[in-house]
């Protein structure tokens, strides 16, 4: 029974390390995908600033321009499935936690109900019999 709850407990470490470990590597996809958005934002704006001084490549500066602000939309919009992302395993992690707790103070009721149960079997019984 020990070596049950034993494994039971280890399990549960496991699936919780699991879930941060998850939510420890996205958290730092984001963080990198924060800065490489706002390093194309830089670049987007240095393009605009180029744009405005010379337009001698005014076509080329134009195109680049469109084609860092999708990239940037795109970047955006990663990042912000990525946040979405986290706020589900977040909601997944509390979930857990309660569902520990739950096995947990079950774990003890059924503990409690076995001692109860074990000693109204040991308890004596007055019963009368009868003869025939």
């Amino acid at each position: 029974m020990k070596i049950k709850e034993e494994k039971l407990e280890n399990l549960k470490k496991q699936i919780a390390g699991a879930f941060k470990d998850n939510s420890w590597e996205r958290q730092l996809q984001i963080d990198e995908l924060t800065k490489e958005l706002k390093r194309v934002q830089e670049e987007s704006e240095l393009i605009k600033f180029k744009l405005k001084d010379s337009c001698d490549n005014c076509e080329s500066m134009h195109q680049k321009l469109e084609e860092r602000t999708l990239n940037l939309r795109e970047k955006d919009n990663l990042v912000n499935e990525l946040v979405n992302l986290m706020k589900k395993f977040q909601n997944q992690l509390n979930f857990n936690e309660e569902l520990i707790k739950i096995v947990n103070s079950n774990k003890t009721l059924n503990e409690s109900l076995s001692k109860l149960s074990f000693g109204l079997k040991q308890a004596p019984t007055n019963s009368i019999k009868v003869k025939k």
